[in-house]
């Protein structure tokens, strides 16, 4: 078996630590990223397995919302949405956008649906943050009653946001 390196790994538990956050039997069932505040290189050959940490910022995203790959940019939120170097883990830019959100890459833009019910979409640019559009759906959870945690999702031009025993479509197409 030669030796081969991966970036995304599927099917891998067991206890990971680093400077006192532990991720204890994590399973990544598809192709993710996520608990984006290290980055380890994986390596398999005849002698087994190996990992090799990259780097290691408590600034990056962790949150629930997931983190996304565009081009070498990675893209998520915790606080803020954040944008960051995938090779080397330097935050390129962060802005409050609507603060901790699921998200979702299409046509290199970002959907993001925020906790707080605010649904936007924002350029995925290593330049900066440029939002292109907001809004927020009717019947989304008042502010202090509750918070949006489902991923918007993308079908043939259409966007569906779910919450709360609602689900809204918008055509997204250009």
């Amino acid at each position: 078996m030669s030796n081969t390196s991966f970036k995304t790994l599927t099917k891998i538990t067991g206890t990971w630590a680093n400077e006192g956050i532990s991720f204890r039997r994590r399973q990544v069932s598809k192709p993710s990223i996520s608990a984006i505040a290290t980055s380890s290189k994986i390596s398999a050959g005849a002698d087994g397995a190996s990992a090799e940490q990259v780097y290691f910022d408590k600034k990056l995203p962790t949150a629930i919302g997931g983190a996304v790959l565009v081009g070498e940019q990675l893209y998520g939120t915790g606080s803020v949405l954040i944008c960051a170097d995938f090779a080397t883990g330097k935050v390129r830019w962060t802005d409050r956008a609507i603060g901790s959100a699921s998200l979702l890459v299409a046509d290199g833009k970002l959907f993001l649906h925020g906790e707080n019910g605010e649904v936007a979409m924002v350029e995925a640019s290593p330049e900066g943050y440029k939002e292109l559009g907001r809004f927020t759906p009717p019947g989304s959870p008042q502010p202090g009653k509750g918070k949006a945690w489902s991923y918007p999702a993308l079908a043939d031009g259409k966007l569906y946001v779910r919450d709360l025993g609602m689900i809204w479509c918008y055509d997204v197409k250009e």
